[in-house]
């Protein structure tokens, strides 16, 4: 398992377009809390982020079917 890549448990760092950077974790469905930045494993956005690296671009379509797209500026696993 590569330490750059995004799993569960990476926290990531992601610039959207136009709308500056957030931070967030990638956890298991039940410790999810979108509103402290912890978002659940099988949700849509981190599904597109999980296996990619720092400096990837991604672009998915969120549940209100809006395009989203972003880069990830940072990765951590601890």
């Amino acid at each position: 398992m590569s330490m750059n890549k995004i799993q569960i448990g990476s926290k990531v760092i992601v610039r959207f377009d136009g709308n500056g950077e957030e931070a967030y974790k990638i956890v298991d469905s039940n410790e999810a809390d979108p509103i402290n930045g912890k978002i659940s494993a099988s949700s849509l956005f981190a599904k597109a982020m999980i296996g990619k690296h720092k400096n990837s671009k991604i672009k998915y379509c969120n549940s209100n079917n809006q395009v989203i797209k972003c880069q990830i500026i940072a990765v951590i696993n601890s």
